[in-house]
């Protein structure tokens, strides 16, 4: 393979993007390339916890995903990118970049199954024309992508469609693509065929009523790597749905998995990024390590965030965290927070994300929160 791969598997919740993405790691793996995996799924991550996209380097083959050794996570904040579409967006990108530094081959990119409605569509088109993939697995039970695929055929003119779920085929497809860049059809596999293309469009009645999206992405964009290609794969009929009930326990599961070892550690006011109150107890928070100088007065941190919030969300996202924590308690009179995290460093940065956890019966237990602003 001459050059990086980076592969974006694309599809609504449920459709087996996990699967196939253990399954396409295994296939390169096995082939003897070094194999990244980036866990954009924020709200149902294997590789590090929920809120976070992780980085992982697949050591050997596992049969599941969360068996792939992590390397490192950005946090974005919350369980669903409708409330963190710029961090989701700049995490996807930092991790994409990270896996690059540390020399993988292939890298595979899990995402989020917010697919669906107007705003759905235009964040995955951010995300992926940021993420500059080499290929788009997108993985569908009937047409449901055909809005979002529309839109894409403007910079991925290549489409193809496979009758299985093979991931060797898919692997042929990238390694056969990969050594015949010059040539306009990459297909060389009886079990790959030409997609057809009907139109489709968004009715106005079908799409969410949010007002408050805003994804304009500072990112630089080089439109000579925006050629890639579309494969088109039937979801199996043995992937089985999960209830908006189940999947949420899958997540408190992930966070008492890796909240297990941590102890309440106390932490000076200043150390977050904005001054947080008690309306903000129990909001999960990422932890960053702190430059020199960083450390301010408790007075200066909420005017820095009331003038530079927008700017401190692409900031942070694009940042290497070390942890995560749970905000627990906050006292403004003695200047100091207690935060229920795993992390040991004293010199940090803390801030807050936008996903509530509290503990019942001795168990963390997520609760909505309020989008602000």
């Amino acid at each position: 393979m001459p050059a990086q791969h980076t592969i974006f598997m694309l599809g609504a919740v449920d459709v087996g993007k996990t699967h196939m993405t253990t399954k396409l790691a295994n296939a390169f793996f096995m082939r003897g390339f070094r194999v990244a995996v980036v866990d954009a799924d924020i709200g149902q991550s294997d590789i590090g916890p929920p809120c976070c996209v992780g980085v992982g380097i697949l050591r050997r083959s596992v049969r599941f995903l969360h068996e792939v050794p992590l390397c490192c996570i950005f946090f974005v904040g919350s369980t669903s990118p409708m409330n963190c579409i710029r961090e989701s967006i700049c995490g996807t990108v930092s991790g994409v970049k990270k896996a690059k530094e540390l020399g993988a081959d292939v890298i595979i990119v899990d995402s989020t199954g917010w697919v669906s409605g107007k705003h759905a569509v235009e964040f995955k088109i951010k995300e992926i024309m940021h993420t500059k993939p080499s290929f788009i697995v997108a993985i569908e039970r009937e047409n449901e992508l055909q809005p979002l695929i529309d839109s894409l055929l403007n910079h991925f003119p290549h489409r193809l469609c496979s009758s299985s779920s093979n991931a060797e085929d898919v692997v042929d497809v990238v390694l056969s693509a990969s050594f015949s860049a010059a040539s306009p059809t990459v297909s060389s596999s009886p079990s790959l065929l030409p997609s057809s293309s009907p139109s489709s469009s968004l009715s106005d009645s079908s799409l969410p009523q949010r007002h408050d999206i805003d994804i304009d992405i500072d990112i630089d964009i080089d439109a000579g790597e925006r050629a890639g290609h579309i494969l088109r794969l039937k979801a199996s009929e043995n992937v089985r749905r999960k209830a908006r009930w189940y999947r949420r326990r899958l997540r408190e599961i992930a966070f008492n998995r890796y909240f297990r070892d941590a102890r309440n550690r106390l932490f000076p006011i200043s150390s977050f990024e904005r001054t947080p109150s008690e309306a903000d107890e129990g909001v999960i928070c990422g932890f960053f390590a702190a430059p020199s100088g960083a450390v301010k007065e408790a007075s200066e941190v909420g005017a820095d965030h009331a003038t530079d919030s927008a700017v401190g969300a692409a900031a942070y996202c694009e940042k290497e965290a070390m942890g995560i924590g749970v905000l627990r308690r906050v006292d403004r009179r003695s200047g100091v927070a207690v935060v229920l995290t795993p992390v040991r460093e004293d010199e940090v940065v803390i801030r807050l994300g936008r996903t509530r956890l509290w503990r019942v019966k001795g168990r963390l237990r997520e609760f909505k929160l309020a989008c602000s602003g």
